[in-house]
């Protein structure tokens, strides 16, 4: 498509019952309170050596990125954002989660 534009990643989604997919949503992980008034925790099904963290608003734009190390539970603090709907990405070795995140004040 002509008028598609990257935005630093991208997800296709694909309706197949028999196959397994890299792309999971509730079961990799967990965010809560959603929606939030700023901070809120993520956790990750079992401890994860590696995990890349990324959390994209509305706009396609990367508002938060860090690695982190052996961990499963970790908090974020967006209250200096817009209010809005935001994108949380986890990426490890094996997986890709994503999370739709509400920010309202």
């Amino acid at each position: 498509n002509s008028n598609s534009k990257a935005i630093g990643f991208s997800v296709r989604c694909m309706k197949d019952n028999n196959s397994s997919s890299s792309i999971r949503g509730e079961e990799g992980i967990k965010i809560y309170p959603n929606p939030t008034t700023g901070k809120f925790n993520v956790t990750l099904d079992g401890l994860v050596d590696d995990i890349l963290i990324e959390i994209i608003n509305a706009e396609g734009q990367l508002v938060f990125s860090e690695s982190f190390r052996n961990t499963n539970d970790l908090t974020f603090d967006i209250s200096n954002n817009s209010n809005g709907v935001y994108l949380v990405k986890a990426t490890s070795v094996d997986r890709v989660s994503l999370r739709k995140l509400s920010l309202s004040r």
